[in-house]
């Protein structure tokens, strides 16, 4: 099922949510562990064929978040969820009252973090069109 799940979402990019989506249903009834970083990492190895899916790593991330806190993904938006250091947009022209006002404030909800499910609810995915 996860063959043809990632299979699906190769060959369209649209629906990466709805696919994490389904994916995250499916390893939440997964008991092993490592059978589970297995079929991740096998999912990540067919992606690298392809360029540009730092989409689809933002949404492996929300997939993997509550289980591997420290997972890393070369998406800089992934990258800024574990270390807030990383500086996403160029900001170097900006006067420096509001870089400091911008680098102040987080873009990372922690608190929403903890508070969400490993499997991604419907309403996650329901503000994107198909």
């Amino acid at each position: 099922m996860v063959s043809i799940l990632v299979d699906i979402a190769y060959k369209n990019p649209r629906i990466y949510p709805v696919i994490t989506a389904i994916l995250s249903k499916v390893l939440s009834l997964e008991i092993d562990k490592k059978i589970i970083d297995e079929i991740l990492i096998s999912i990540e190895i067919k992606f690298k064929k392809i360029p540009n899916v730092g989409h689809l790593q933002v949404w492996l991330q929300r997939l993997t978040l509550k289980a591997d806190k420290k997972k890393e993904y070369k998406e800089l938006l992934c990258q800024k969820v574990i270390n807030d250091d990383i500086k996403i947009w160029n900001i170097d022209w900006l006067s420096k009252d509001i870089r400091n006002i911008i680098n102040k404030q987080s873009i990372i909800d922690g608190k929403k973090i903890e508070e969400m499910s490993q499997i991604i609810e419907p309403t996650e995915i329901s503000a994107f069109i198909y």
